[in-house]
């Protein structure tokens, strides 16, 4: 298992080791409230970019890969997808400059004025969605070792211009690093996939075939629930955290959030890379089953074992990470692990909605366990302040992998 995943795991840890040095710096320079300004920023991001992209990126990969050989289907796909996705990304570009004002205040609030960085968004905003099209294309022509590399040099570059922008400019440098990495990432995809593959002979508006759409539409319904929604919902849990525990407590509980992140995509790369797969070839309930089975029994006690590990070295990733001022997460990491050990237990177990195409039963328990953490959180906010925060994280994953248990037991308990 860690075999398969070993050369992915290399870009998993050189984006994990930028994303905490970014994140130390963030916090050192910026405090709780540039990190929780940043917080609010990157749940809007992700949810534009699910927009931006309508939720094709793991169609894409699946029709190339299924139609690599055949130069007319080819064609017609990325012809389609290109004028479709070039169409979609300039009309939202349109309405984020002329909204801008707006948004500024729905995002940040009348207290600041980062106008500027949703402009600059949307004007990076089409090579964006060119830049994960591409890399899309690649992947689906099973350019896995192209894929990788251009992760790789797309996150230290990343990783570079967040840290000149905010040592120069602060926040407003740290909001428009983000703005601007897009198009950076999509000068350097176009250079590296232009010498080995010509895609502009692919691209012609005679190829458009609107079957195509409908063949993305699937997954695009299954990437707004969960892309779309749940950074929206993180977005506005973290501004009502603005009005009930003001800014800096926000910032704290999006610190522990970030953190939590980075561990997290170990767990998000196995599953993706080896689980995933193998669930979605098992043909019978006794495969699926030992699939799941060799699930709990090698990465539930691994994540276990880092989980205890960090909660007794917290004070010293506290203080290495972050500074004096975040000393509050110390209260934080218990119910913030809990939580991820419960989400970790219910990740493959959601994923069978995936391998098995359940979109309806994927949707229902989805919306379900988003609506459960808003209310959750707006509760625990307003009785616990921002430890309710992280006690809503772990009773909505509790409650939610219990769902999945009985969605799945006849899977998991039935005895045939």
């Amino acid at each position: 298992m860690f075999r398969i995943t070993s050369l992915n795991s290399v870009s998993v840890l050189i984006r994990i080791l930028t994303g905490l040095v970014s994140t130390s710096v963030v916090a050192k320079l910026l405090g709780p409230t540039g990190v929780a300004l940043l917080g609010n920023f990157r749940n809007f991001i992700t949810s534009l970019e699910t927009v931006a992209m309508l939720g094709f990126n793991n169609g894409i990969v699946k029709y190339v890969a299924e139609h690599h050989k055949d130069e007319k289907q080819l064609s017609q796909i990325i012809s389609t997808v290109f004028f479709t996705l070039l169409g979609t990304t300039l009309l939202i570009a349109l309405l984020l400059f002329g909204f801008s004002g707006s948004l500024n205040h729905w995002i940040f609030g009348s207290e600041y004025d980062f106008a500027i960085v949703f402009r600059v968004t949307a004007l990076t905003l089409p090579l964006f969605a060119l830049n994960v099209f591409l890399i899309s294309i690649i992947n689906g022509l099973s350019a896995f070792k192209k894929v990788i590399y251009l992760n790789i040099i797309g996150n230290l570059t990343g990783f570079t211009l967040s840290v000149v922008m905010i040592v120069y400019y602060q926040i407003t440098g740290a909001l428009l690093a983000m703005a601007i990495t897009p198009a950076l990432l999509f000068a350097i995809s176009w250079f590296w996939v232009s010498r080995s593959l010509q895609i502009s002979q692919y691209i012609n508006t005679n190829q458009i075939r609107f079957r195509v759409i409908k063949d993305l539409s699937a997954y695009s319904v299954m990437a707004f629930v969960s892309a779309f929604l749940l950074p929206l919902i993180y977005l506005k849990i973290r501004t009502n955290a603005f009005v009930e525990i003001g800014i800096e407590n926000a910032g704290n509980w999006e610190a522990i959030n970030r953190l939590s992140s980075f561990y997290m995509m170990f767990i998000s790369t196995l599953l993706s890379v080896y689980f995933f797969p193998k669930l979605s070839q098992a043909t019978s309930v006794v495969e699926t089953r030992k699939v799941i089975g060799d699930y709990y029994k090698n990465v539930i006690p691994m994540f276990l074992a880092g989980g205890l590990l960090l909660y007794f070295c917290r004070g010293i990733l506290i203080s290495l990470i972050y500074s004096d001022k975040f000393l509050v997460l110390s209260d934080l990491f218990m119910y913030q692990l809990l939580g991820d050990f419960f989400k970790v237990c219910s990740l493959i177990l959601g994923y069978q909605f995936f391998a098995k195409r359940m979109t309806s039963a994927y949707i229902l328990t989805e919306v379900f366990s988003i609506s459960l953490l808003y209310f959750l959180s707006n509760y625990y906010l307003q009785t616990l302040g921002v430890e309710g925060l992280v006690f809503a994280h772990f009773i909505t994953y509790l409650i939610y992998f219990f769902v999945l248990l009985i969605t799945f037991r006849k899977l998991i308990f039935s005895g045939k």
